[in-house]
């Protein structure tokens, strides 16, 4: 049940209920969540507030609304039986965007203290729960929407950034030339999903249409400094890989290390136009 005594909205704690439920696997992907009636008298709250813990689950892609079938748990709510793929770093995003596709602007949605859900809080290194710092943007390059995200920060560095620097595109690069941290490595999962209702309103494309999906951590001194799910527009956005032997990478020039007997992966990051 839910606390009336907490300085907690009442929304807020539904939708902190529901989705450690959809996170523990009691609701499955392609699961119907209980009605909007029926979350009511079970949590004893109105209507108002049900459709907003729903909404905000709806913007972390967490859940689909049908009209006329329910609401129901979405693909992107898995956390397994993905493919992983790793790399060093990922460089010059900013710049990939202005060369490639314009300008990039950006919307800074909402800042607020959160309790980092599971997966989130893996990626921090942290209790689940721990309060930090959610950030959530939405990016444009010229003109068009191009992607969506919520950028969680480690409470140990939630004060590296200011917030004038929350509307550049890249921030990682913001932590080295504002913060004077050295940023070591990141690791990134990108996966593919279709976009619910409130990501399509957002990207500007209709609700299940494919969308790539890039969680990735920023490491520096051996901690993690923010996790970032992200949601891309596919008709505009795609990663090229370019790997090499060991003995043509040492001729290249690039930035990273070799590891010992292993391949070595460049990363480009692409925009349509």
């Amino acid at each position: 049940m839910l606390e009336r005594k907490v300085p907690v909205p009442l929304y807020h704690q539904l939708e902190l209920q529901l989705r450690a439920a959809i996170e523990s696997g009691k609701y499955l992907p392609g699961h119907r969540l209980p009605t909007e009636g029926e979350l009511q008298r079970a949590y004893e709250v109105s209507r108002v507030t049900v459709r907003t813990a729903l909404k905000r689950l709806e913007e972390d892609g967490l859940i689909s609304t049908i009209r006329g079938s329910g609401t129901f748990v979405t693909n992107q709510a898995r956390d397994d039986g993905m493919i992983e793929r790793h790399s060093s770093r990922l460089f010059g995003f900013e710049e990939d965007l202005v060369r490639q596709g314009g300008l990039p602007a950006i919307e800074v949605l909402s800042v607020e203290m959160y309790p980092a859900p599971v997966r989130i809080a893996a990626l921090l290194e942290l209790e689940t729960g721990t309060e930090v710092t959610r950030i959530r943007r939405a990016g444009s390059v010229g003109g068009e929407p191009l992607w969506l995200e919520s950028r969680w920060l480690h409470p140990e560095f939630s004060q590296a950034l200011a917030t004038d620097d929350l509307h550049s595109a890249s921030l990682t690069a913001l932590y080295e030339t504002k913060a004077g941290l050295h940023i070591e490595s990141s690791r990134i999962r990108i996966s593919a999903g279709s976009a619910t209702r409130e990501q399509a309103r957002y990207l500007q494309i209709d609700p299940g249409e494919p969308v790539l999906i890039n969680e990735y951590a920023v490491y520096a001194g051996g901690r993690t400094v923010d996790a970032t799910r992200s949601i891309f527009r596919s008709d505009r956005y795609a990663f090229a890989f370019e790997v090499f032997s060991p003995h043509v990478a040492q001729g290249q020039s690039f930035q990273g290390t070799i590891p010992n007997g292993g391949m070595v992966s460049v990363i480009r990051q692409e925009v349509s136009v």
